[in-house]
C-alpha cells in the first residue's frame, strides 16, 4: 500500500488525467440516455428500421399522426397502452423506436419506460422528436 501512495504521489498529473477521462467517459454514455431511455438521432433510427425492422410508435393523438408519421409507424397514445399490449407483446425482443411531437419526448420516454417494464429488450425514442426527423428531410406519411 505504502508504494501505492508514493505513486501516486509522485505522478499525480497521470491520476488527474486519469480522473478527467473517466469522468468525461461517464457524462458521454449518459448524456444520450434521459430517465434511463437511449435517445437515438434520426439517422440512427433510419438505421435501425432498415436493418433490424424496427417498430416504430407514434404516441401523438391520432389526429396529429394523420396529418404526418413515419412510415410504418403504429399509432399508440399512452392512455391506450394497456389496450394495445395485446397487439404489440410480439415485438418485445426487436428494436422499438417511440417518439412524440415535443422536443422534450415527455411522452414518448414515459411510454418506453412502460415498455420496458413489461418486458421489451431494446427500447429507444427518437431524439428531437418529430421536429428532429422532419430537420432532416425524412419522409412523412400523410393520411386522409
Amino acid at each position: 500500500m505504502h508504494y501505492f501512495s508514493v505513486f501516486v504521489g509522485n505522478h499525480w498529473v497521470l491520476w488527474l488525467v486519469l480522473a478527467l477521462l473517466v469522468f468525461a467517459l461517464v457524462v458521454f454514455e449518459s448524456r444520450g440516455r434521459v430517465g434511463g431511455i437511449l435517445q437515438l438521432a434520426p439517422q440512427d433510427v433510419v438505421a435501425l428500421i432498415n436493418r433490424q425492422k424496427a417498430l416504430v410508435i407514434d404516441v401523438r393523438n391520432a389526429q396529429a399522426f394523420c396529418q404526418g408519421h413515419i412510415i410504418n409507424a403504429q399509432n399508440i397514445e399512452l392512455a391506450n397502452l394497456d389496450q394495445a399490449m395485446k397487439k404489440i407483446q410480439k415485438f418485445k425482443t426487436i428494436p422499438v423506436i417511440v417518439y412524440d411531437d415535443t422536443q422534450s419526448s415527455r411522452k414518448a420516454i414515459k411510454f418506453a419506460k412502460a415498455l420496458k417494464n413489461v418486458g421489451f429488450q431494446e427500447v429507444q425514442c427518437l431524439k428531437g422528436a418529430l421536429a428532429a426527423w422532419q430537420k432532416e428531410s425524412l419522409p412523412l406519411v400523410k393520411e386522409g
